[in-house]
């Protein structure tokens, strides 16, 4: 008995469709919310200053779907984010977008 070979095409506008249906914007607004919540939580506290500057935009539609980001308005959370020569590299934003990413049962980041 031979396997049959099975070719899935996926479609396209579904796809687009449902990611462009309202309630998806809402969820896509609340990751990022979510996101700079645990962001602010991961942050290094030898300032007060960089924890407190975490937040998070509206959910806007694009023609690829709803989009929204996390992000830090310190001058210097390339440094806290990145690390430096002196510093380590704390990853506060990478580690929340890591730990509240949404994928497939069986599907790891």
């Amino acid at each position: 008995m031979s396997a049959r070979k099975v070719k899935f095409k996926p479609d396209e506008a579904g796809i687009k469709s449902l990611t462009h249906l309202e309630g998806v914007g809402r969820v896509v607004e609340q990751t990022a919310r979510d996101i700079a919540k645990d962001a602010s939580a991961n942050a290094p506290r030898r300032t007060k200053f960089n924890a407190k500057s975490y937040g998070s935009t509206k959910a806007h539609l694009e023609p690829d779907g709803y989009h929204a980001e996390a992000y830090s308005d310190d001058p210097f959370a390339h440094l806290v984010e990145f690390g430096s020569v002196r510093n380590p590299a704390y990853r506060p934003l990478t580690r929340a977008a890591r730990d509240n990413a949404r994928f497939e049962e069986g599907r790891t980041p």
